[in-house]
């Protein structure tokens, strides 16, 4: 149900906020395919009061690097091991579109997978998991800073970064706020797009979440209260 996502969303958020210092409005990245996952983490990083990049599963490293160096992502949540690896290697620098990035420019500070199957215990890196555990263990702790942050945003905040593809020249990140996720989400009834009749069917999303349309799915549909039926593109 939304409600017990929401739950898990603020064992998350605690979980991210411990995981690292981040200051309120610092960038949270996240990579790989749609997934309960992926909402429940990004409904998270925006629930207290920081800012999330949607980045495709199929993007190459350089890519992927250019995007934290662009937003300034402080801290990544992978799917998995492939996705690890392209983080592994643009932290050591890369280059894209005939610059150089040094490892010193990318300001990424920690790495979250969500399924660690194959994956090696090491250093640079912690489980989805384990962040959950000891989000859960420090929820208390941390609630009144949680509820600080959420209620310190705005609706002209700015809530995510959403990257064009397909563009000349390196990839344009279109800014959407808050108020911009929620002015989507009361339209989509008018427009035809989504109804209150799904309630009981639900609604089927396979789309990319770092898809605009994704993204209106994924705002709108706990906003009208629509069940989602959700599946990544490799498992179609």
């Amino acid at each position: 149900s939304w409600s017990s996502l929401a739950e898990r969303a603020d064992r998350i958020a605690a979980g991210i906020l411990s995981a690292t210092e981040l200051a309120d409005n610092d960038v949270i990245g996240i990579l790989g395919q749609t997934s309960a996952d992926w909402l429940a983490c990004d409904f998270a990083a925006l629930s207290a009061g920081l800012q999330t990049v949607p980045i495709y599963a199929s993007l190459h490293p350089e890519e992927v690097g250019y995007a934290h160096v662009d937003t300034k992502i402080k801290l990544v949540i992978v799917d998995d091991r492939g996705q690890l690896e392209k983080i592994r290697a643009m932290r050591a620098g890369f280059s894209f579109f005939d610059v150089d990035y040094g490892a010193d420019q990318i300001p990424l500070r920690h790495v979250v997978v969500i399924n660690p199957a194959g994956i090696a215990p090491a250093d640079d890196w912690e489980s989805l998991a384990d962040l959950e555990k000891r989000g859960a263990a420090q929820l208390e702790e941390l609630r009144a800073d949680m509820l600080r942050r959420r209620t310190a945003a705005t609706p002209h905040q700015t809530a995510t970064y959403t990257y064009t593809s397909g563009t000349t020249g390196p990839p344009k990140a279109v800014i959407q706020t808050h108020d911009n996720h929620l002015s989507m989400s009361r339209s989509v009834e008018s427009a035809a797009l989504l109804d209150s009749r799904m309630r009981e069917g639900g609604l089927f999303l396979f789309l990319p979440l770092a898809h605009s349309f994704g993204r209106l799915i994924q705002f709108a549909a706990p906003y009208k209260g629509i069940p989602l039926i959700i599946s990544g593109i490799p498992s179609l």
